[in-house]
Parts: C-alpha cells; structure tokens; sequence
C-alpha cells in the first residue's frame, strides 16, 4: 500500500463491512490519529464476531493486533497476515518481517459465505492512496513464503536448448 496523509482511520480491506460488527469476519485499517496507547501511524487488524467466553453475549473486539508505526505517508509498505485456525493465532508482517502475533478468542473466523471481501472502505470511511498486487489466499503462509512475497529470490533454470557464443580472441585484443 502507498497511503496518503489523513488522519483518522481508514480502511484497507474487510470481509463484513465494519469494525464494530458481531458476525464473523475481519478488518484492516490504518490509523493516524491519537486513539489510546496507540502511537501513530499504525495498522489495527481486528477480527469480529463471535462469542466472548466470559459473558456468553456477542462480542465485537478482543481479536485486535496493532502495529506500531508501520506505515508512512506517500510510501510504499507490504502488509501480510496470517491466521491460524487451529491455533487462533493472528500474525502480522510488514516488508517481509515479523511485526506483531496476537491469540484472538476462540469462535472467531476471517470467512463467511455470506459477506464479501471490500477493499478501500467499510462504508463510513474510504482509504486514499494506492494499492498494488492485492491477494487473499486460502491458507496461512509461512514467514519465508511472505519473505519471498517482498523479496522475490531469481532460480536459474537450466536452458539445454542455449549455446554460449564462441569470442573470438583476436576480437578483444
């Protein structure tokens, strides 16, 4: 992503329209604004819905995972995250590293096969900046397959077909 300066929240990418919302799904957002502890700018990720195990009621937070100072306006930064089912670990990469990991409570899903994926606004804030190579995967990638997201490694491949040119000696003297 490559965002502007605003202040605020604004949203990168959600699968249930809203940070408040108690159905099962999820939301990115950027903040740049003095909120909390939080220390501008950051990046929230909160997963939503499901049921708080001490009240037995609807909850909408407590899948949350910030990271701090992550982002600048007017330049480009990788994100990626990661959830685990199994473990309901939520992790969080920026340029390739890890930035953040957080345990969300149990219940919680990043799917619905109701809702559908929104990319750059929730409906009452909109993001402003760029995007670029936006993708969704079925399957939490492992740190070095996101390293190698950011860091794309080159492998030779072997071409039997090609013959190395013959120089000619007397051309280089």
């Amino acid at each position: 992503i490559n965002p502007v300066d605003k202040e605020f929240m604004r949203p990168i990418s959600c699968f249930d329209g809203g940070d408040y919302s108690t159905g099962p799904g999820w939301i990115l957002m950027l903040r740049h604004d003095e909120w909390g502890d939080q220390v501008p700018p950051n990046a929230w990720f909160r997963m939503t819905g499901g049921v708080d195990p001490e009240t037995e009621e609807d909850a909408w937070n407590s899948g949350d995972l910030w990271i701090s100072e992550c982002w600048a306006p007017y330049e480009w930064v990788h994100m990626a995250y990661t959830f685990d089912e199994d473990t309901d670990t939520l992790i969080g990469y920026i340029n390739g590293q890890l930035a953040g990991v957080t345990i969300v409570p149990e219940s919680r899903g990043v799917a619905s096969d109701t809702n559908p994926l929104i990319l750059g606004q929730t409906g009452q804030e909109e993001y402003q900046g760029l995007m670029d190579e936006v993708l969704v995967y079925d399957v939490a990638l492992t740190e070095i397959a996101i390293w190698n997201l950011v860091y794309p490694i080159a492998i030779p491949i072997e071409n039997p077909g090609f013959e190395d040119p013959v120089l000619d000696e007397d051309a280089h003297n």
